[in-house]
């Protein structure tokens, strides 16, 4: 029943569309497209004893067209290697108790793949480099809110600096955590808004359900789905772990796209806080998925500017 639903809804908003790839139509244009493709990686040690890790975000430049030396090139735009309990090769300000608990250490590592991954982002816009695309393998835009505690650090000043040439650092402002992650990813986010060139995040496995939740919860608003209806399927999404993949594979086919939503990615709480400003001031992201093929899940697409011309993108 809520798949015949879901599907019933994106039949009447006409959200599903078919995408007219043809591999050698496509290839006499595709070929002149310069594509940057970024993607982020962290290593760490398994010793249970410390902290050591390294991170490092890469970009993949690709012309085909191009003669065979110019065709391709990777870029290693920013990479650390360093120690989570070093107060002298830190990427963090230490906490008065550097031995914290292996979830704070975990979240650590992953606020730092994040920030250095949107940086390399941040990289090409700031150096005025000229893509016909970009994308990041993952999502754009990450919900914050595990990362809002009061015992999470933050960036050490020549950190910010160095990755993220763009942001100020307001000496006066450093009581109010401005090197926090949430603010300086915040900034990033903002400044991608900037780019001149299409930025997308490509999410190829997923266990989200944000596109079922907001499609449901906008037709629940527009009167189309029951309230009773509504929260049934919400509690069966809940309780069986359906996700966005899992489902619209019944829905599209080969070659069939989904039209983005715009969706908050903060989702709203009272455990916020002193953050609540911030969360705000997060920019929408718009979510939408493609189906390549019979043999894989469709893949999930987000950006921060909607697309205008979504069958020559997808």
């Amino acid at each position: 029943k809520i798949a015949e639903t879901i599907r019933k809804i994106c039949e009447d908003e006409k959200l599903i569309f078919n995408v007219p790839y043809e591999g050698k139509k496509y290839w006499l244009k595709g070929k002149h497209y310069e594509s940057c493709f970024v993607d982020g990686g962290v290593f760490s040690s398994v010793e249970s004893s410390s902290a050591p890790f390294a991170i490092r975000s890469k970009s993949y430049i690709v012309k085909p067209v191009n003669s065979l030396t110019n065709r391709e090139k990777f870029e290693e735009s920013i990479a650390y290697m360093g120690d989570l309990y070093d107060n002298k090769n830190n990427i963090y300000d230490l906490s008065e108790d550097p031995y914290e608990d292996n979830q704070l250490l975990n979240k650590k590592k992953d606020a730092a793949r994040i920030v250095f991954e949107i940086a390399c982002l941040v990289k090409h816009i700031y150096e005025k480099q000229k893509f016909d695309y970009c994308f990041l393998h993952g999502p754009l835009q990450t919900p914050v809110m595990p990362f809002s505690g009061p015992e999470f650090p933050q960036f050490k000043k020549h950190v910010v600096k160095n990755i993220l040439p763009f942001f100020k650092i307001d000496e006066k402002d450093e009581k109010n955590n401005s090197r926090h992650f949430i603010n300086v990813y915040l900034a990033s986010l903002n400044y991608l808004l900037k780019s001149k060139f299409p930025i997308y995040g490509i999410v190829e496995r997923t266990t989200s359900t944000i596109y079922l939740r907001n499609l449901l919860y906008r037709s629940y608003k527009k009167g189309k789905v029951a309230e009773n209806d509504y929260n049934k399927m919400i509690s069966t999404i809940t309780r069986y772990k359906i996700n966005d993949g899992t489902l619209l594979e019944l829905i599209l086919s080969d070659g069939q796209a989904l039209k983005p939503l715009e969706v908050e990615k903060q989702i709203p709480s009272k455990a916020w806080g002193d953050w609540d400003v911030q969360m705000n001031s997060f920019p929408k992201t718009f979510i939408g998925y493609l189906r390549t093929n019979s043999h894989q899940s469709p893949i999930r697409i987000e950006s921060l500017i909607n697309s205008d011309n979504l069958k020559k993108d997808y």
